[in-house]
C-alpha cells in the first residue's frame, strides 16, 4: 500500500500560475481579433495559442504529466491523428481545390 502512495507521490502544481498563464493567452487571443492583420493569419496565430492552451489543461489539470508513459500515449494518438487529418484536409480548404459541383453552378 505504501508502495502505490509513493508512486504517486509528486510535486503538486502551481494551479494559480497555470491559470494566470492560461488568462493571459486568452486576453492575446481576444486581443490578436482586434488587430489589423489578415484574417487567415489571425486565425492561425488564435489557433496555435488555442493549441498551447490546451496542451497546459492536459498537461496539468487532466494530470497527464505525471502519469506512465501508456497514459500519455492514449492522449497523444488521438491528437497526432487529428493533426494528420487537419494536414490532409487543409490544402483542400485553403486552395478552394474543389470540384464544380452541378447542382449548384458558380454565379
Amino acid at each position: 500500500m505504501t508502495q502505490d502512495i509513493a508512486a504517486h507521490d509528486h510535486a503538486q502544481p502551481d494551479y494559480l500560475k497555470i491559470w494566470i498563464a492560461l488568462m493571459v493567452l486568452m486576453a492575446i487571443s481576444v486581443g490578436l481579433s482586434f488587430l489589423p492583420l489578415a484574417q487567415t493569419t489571425t486565425t492561425v496565430l488564435i489557433m496555435m495559442l488555442s493549441t498551447v492552451k490546451a496542451v497546459l489543461v492536459i498537461l496539468y489539470f487532466m494530470h497527464v504529466r505525471y502519469e506512465r508513459i501508456l497514459i500519455g500515449m492514449l492522449v497523444a494518438t488521438p491528437l497526432i491523428l487529428f493533426g494528420v487529418l487537419i494536414g490532409g484536409l487543409l490544402p483542400d480548404f485553403v486552395l478552394g481545390a474543389w470540384p464544380a459541383d452541378p447542382y449548384f453552378p458558380a454565379p
